[in-house]
């Protein structure tokens, strides 16, 4: 039951750093535990969660660079030419208007 607590708390956005550290390590022995038993319906169903969790973060990862990108592009002490301010505001689009690695 605490795997089913901790992923709530996950999906509610109440999970940060060392539970979700915990959250992916319960989901991979609970796999396990369901191939030895031969529970393969549920075995991968965990296995998916465990992909889809690691796809979410590479997703907010490139999301983060992306407008941490834009945003250093009020620091006034860094000059900049247009051809790279155009750069950056292109590339930060393009991030942005991709679909998530889950919609693919």
């Amino acid at each position: 039951m605490a795997v089913v607590e901790v992923a709530r708390g996950c999906a509610a956005g109440n999970v940060v750093g060392a539970d979700m550290s915990d959250l992916m390590n319960r989901l991979s022995l609970s796999a396990a535990h369901a191939k030895s038993n031969d529970r393969q319906p549920t075995a991968q169903m965990l296995l998916e969660a465990i992909e889809a969790i690691d796809a979410r973060d590479a997703r907010i990862a490139e999301l983060a660079t992306a407008l941490r990108d834009v945003l250093d592009l009020s620091d006034t002490r860094k000059r900049r030419e247009l051809a790279e301010i155009k750069e950056i505001i292109a590339k930060a689009r393009s991030t942005l208007a991709a679909p998530a690695l889950s919609d693919q």
